[in-house]
């Protein structure tokens, strides 16, 4: 925005879960983002802005609105700011344009800045799917490492890709120990003959719970129940196994 409106500053904000506050992700000041930070809807333009309309102030904003600390603190005189929503059309945030001195009115401002917003939107709903899908996946990686169960998974290749650290301590090991070798490395001859009958069988799409040898790395056998289903991609070719 402040390089769309030429002012001195840009903002990025979104509607903190409150509704009361701001959690400003972005500040553009012309040279480097700056860090972001909260404040207080309360007193300010920006409460305005999140009621649901494009807002234009050419001079003096921050007399008309002194107890936004902001502005005061950055000396702004002139504030061009638009809301942006959800799918749903709920206010979710807002982009705002501010400069230290006055500025004459800006022709299209609200047609520059709903641009401009809905790019912000946009990129504000990749990042919150971004964040949904680390909480998703950390939590997921929490109950397969701490599980009782071991936990294997191998590539289209057979190739180790992930174990647990319970898998592992099975057979002797640590994971980083398993990454990258070949299923058949952590089993007797009879046993790669056996897999390699299992393997077919998972190609094909088939699940199974069966019994299977492992051997332990001081090459002792170490019986095990199995429940192996295939992984496959999106179009349902074969991957690998769990």
């Amino acid at each position: 925005p402040a390089e769309a409106l030429e002012t001195r500053y840009g903002v990025v904000g979104a509607l903190a879960p409150s509704g009361a506050r701001v959690r400003v992700l972005a500040v553009w000041g012309g040279e480097a983002l700056g860090a972001p930070f909260e404040y207080a809807l309360d007193g300010t333009p920006c409460s305005n802005v999140l009621g649901g309309t494009s807002c234009q102030y050419t001079r003096d904003v921050q007399q008309r609105f002194p107890a936004d600390e902001m502005l005061v603190t950055m000396r702004i005189q002139a504030y061009f700011g638009s809301p942006f929503g959800d799918r749903e059309g709920r206010p979710e945030g807002m982009l705002v344009a501010l400069h230290d001195a006055p500025r004459s009115e800006v022709e299209g401002l609200e047609t520059i800045l709903k641009i401009l917003a809905c790019r912000a939107a946009a990129e504000l709903e990749r990042l919150r799917a971004d964040e949904a899908l680390r909480r998703s996946e950390a939590r997921y990686r929490q109950i397969v490492e701490t599980c009782d169960e071991g936990v294997w998974v191998i590539d289209a290749q057979a190739r180790t890709t992930f174990v647990n650290e319970r898998m592992a301590a099975m057979l002797g090991l640590r994971p980083d120990e398993m990454l990258g070798r070949p299923l058949t490395d952590f089993m007797d001859d009879a046993g790669r003959e056996e897999s390699d009958k299992n393997l077919a069988r998972r190609r094909t799409g088939l699940r199974e719970e069966h019994e299977f040898t492992l051997r332990h790395r001081e090459g002792r056998p170490v019986p095990t129940w199995m429940r192996t289903p295939p992984v496959l991609d999106a179009q349902g070719a074969y991957e690998g196994a769990l």
